[in-house]
C-alpha cells in the first residue's frame, strides 16, 4: 500500500491532512475488512444495545451508555457481510458535543473540509458547533466524517469508500438467455 501524506501551511500553522495513524478502530476492533457481526458484537461488548429494525435493514444500536459523549445511535452498513459504513447520529448541541468535537481533535488532528476541494479548518473545536462536512483520511482508504448540516441530524461516520462505491453500484443486467 503506497502512504499518503500531505502537509499544509495556512497562517503559518501546519496541518496535517492525512493521519498517520495506519489503521482506524472502534470499538478495540479494526474497521478495514471487519465483518458486520464482528463489529456487532464487539459494539455490544461495551454497552450498545440492539434497537428493532425491519428484516433486511441495515443493524442499528443504541450507543448513549457506551460513555462517548454525544452518541445517540449508531447503524452499520455492510456489504458482502463486511463494514462498509458505520454512522453514529450525534447530538448536535451542548457541552456533549463540544466534548465530543475536542475529543476528535484530539485523537486525529485538525480536519479537511467535505468537499471537492478538501481544506484545513481550523475552528473544529469553538464553543459553537461548526456546520458542514469535515473529515479526516486514513491509510487504510477509510474516512471518518463529521457532518452538521443546517437541517436534520449531526452524524459521525467511519466510511470505507472503496466498499461503499460497490454497495452502491448498480446490479449487472440480467441474462435474459435462460428466464424462460
Amino acid at each position: 500500500m503506497q502512504r499518503r501524506a500531505c502537509l499544509v501551511v495556512v497562517c503559518g500553522f501546519p496541518a496535517l491532512a492525512w493521519s498517520e495513524q495506519q489503521t482506524l478502530s472502534l470499538y478495540g476492533l479494526a474497521l478495514k475488512d471487519a465483518t458486520v457481526n464482528a463489529f456487532v458484537a464487539a459494539a455490544r461488548a461495551v454497552g450498545a444495545t440492539p434497537l428493532p429494525t425491519p428484516f433486511g435493514t441495515a443493524a442499528a444500536l443504541d450507543v448513549r451508555a457506551v460513555g462517548v459523549p454525544a452518541l445517540q445511535r449508531l447503524v452499520v452498513t455492510g456489504h458482502d457481510g463486511r463494514v462498509a459504513q458505520v454512522e453514529f447520529t450525534v447530538k448536535a448541541y451542548g457541552e456533549d458535543n463540544l466534548a465530543l468535537r475536542q475529543l476528535l481533535l484530539e485523537k486525529y488532528g485538525a480536519p479537511l473540509t467535505e468537499s471537492a476541494r478538501p481544506l484545513p479548518f481550523g475552528g473544529f473545536g469553538s464553543r459553537s458547533s461548526p456546520r458542514g462536512g469535515f473529515q479526516w483520511l486514513f491509510d487504510d482508504g477509510l474516512r471518518l466524517v463529521y457532518t452538521h448540516p443546517t437541517i436534520g441530524d449531526a452524524t459521525l461516520r467511519y466510511v470505507d469508500d472503496a466498499r461503499m462505491a460497490q454497495f452502491n453500484a448498480p446490479a449487472a443486467p440480467a441474462d435474459l438467455r435462460n428466464r424462460f
